[in-house]
């Protein structure tokens, strides 16, 4: 199995959606910088707050360090990488609804990403036709999960589709199911929570997904592109 490469925008219109898209992935990647930077002005505020020499530094120490390393280790990572995701889905969407009206020019212009698709059954396009169609589907939901109930699946519609999905690694590209990746089962997971069963999203996960929703449309953008020219 061929392992993953870059799709090539054909047209200008979607060299320009390649690019936003390389941008907003360098964001993503940078993101975890935010951590280890606030990690340094942390351990500089420790030896500010409570000097060695105070008494009862030590365990004013500790006690913030806890206090402090819980939210830089456990919940800003959580945030960042929720925050990712959101970002890629968002754009996705915006210039998906922005190149069926601008391509397809239908009579009346669609605000949706659902009603966008009617416009393209129209012309014969299904989602299966373009890359990594299985990935995105998986993201939107994933997307859903996020927007509506901050990663609880519990109540989601379509609750053991995701969960199913995210057992069979339908997020993963097929090569790497295959061949098997380095802590593959840490990219997207769901573990039990103090309010039921929550999605667990890694920084890979967040990076990873925004060149597949990026190659996505790119190969959309193009394939109408050629059609309606």
């Amino acid at each position: 199995m061929t392992r993953y490469e870059m799709y090539l925008p054909k047209s200008s219109v979607a060299s320009a959606v390649c690019e936003e898209f390389n941008q907003l992935g360098d964001l993503i990647w940078k993101l975890p910088s935010f951590l280890t930077f606030q990690r340094d002005i942390e351990r500089k505020k420790l030896d500010a707050y409570f000097p060695e020499w105070m008494p009862g530094s030590d365990k004013m120490r500790a006690l913030r360090a806890t206090f402090e390393g819980s939210k830089l280790d456990l919940e800003f990572p959580r945030f960042l990488n929720q925050t990712g995701v959101l970002l890629s889905i968002a754009l996705y969407e915006a210039r998906f609804i922005q190149s069926v009206n601008s391509i397809c020019r239908p009579s009346k212009p669609t605000d949706a990403l659902k009603a966008s698709w009617d416009v393209l059954g129209h012309y014969g396009f299904t989602k299966e036709q373009l890359r990594f169609a299985q990935q995105v589907d998986v993201a939107l939901q994933v997307r859903h999960s996020l927007i509506h109930f901050s990663g609880y699946i519990d109540r989601l519609r379509k609750r053991d589709e995701l969960k199913l999905a995210i057992e069979k690694k339908h997020y993963l590209q097929e090569w790497q199911k295959e061949q098997g990746s380095e802590d593959e089962t840490a990219w997207l997971a769901i573990e039990p929570d103090t309010g039921g069963d929550r999605l667990v999203i890694s920084h890979t996960y967040s990076f990873g997904i925004c060149a597949l929703l990026r190659d996505n449309l790119c190969d959309l953008i193009d394939k109408l592109d050629a059609q309606m020219s």
